[in-house]
């Protein structure tokens, strides 16, 4: 699974510190400053899938993610001031100083999410045929 990032930098925020929110979720993503937005793209969603996990948000991510699945992608939303502090909080696209974009990509999407969202390690084992 690919994760593609895009945020825009509003005229009245700092663009590191909209870096710095984008990699308190994806840490290891390069990103780069075009026009006023920022983006890149990772395939480690380590950090993502750990803190779906401590915030107890499992379930309700991979339905609303799997809700906007088209194909073998899907786009939703995250908002920036909860990403800046380290907390994923799914949000519109119209939202207040905008959102951070992610569009999921896989070539085998259902088995992704479900290993993206695994509630454990024994849930994990059975989906990865141990």
């Amino acid at each position: 699974m690919e994760a593609d990032i895009l945020a825009d930098v509003q005229p009245t925020e700092e663009w590191r510190s909209v870096k710095k929110a984008i990699r308190q979720l994806f840490p290891g993503i390069a990103l780069a400053l075009e026009n006023e937005k920022l983006k890149g793209s990772t395939q480690d969603m380590e950090v993502f899938k750990e803190k779906l996990e401590k915030q107890r948000i499992r379930d309700s991510t991979r339905a609303h993610i799997m809700d906007r699945l088209q194909g073998n992608k899907a786009v939703f939303f995250l908002n920036k001031q909860a990403a800046f502090q380290g907390k994923i909080n799914i949000t519109e696209e119209n939202c207040i100083l905008g959102p951070i974009q992610i569009t999921l990509r896989s070539d085998d999407f259902d088995e992704d999410i479900q290993k993206l969202t695994a509630t454990g390690k024994k849930e994990l084992d059975h989906l990865e045929g141990r």
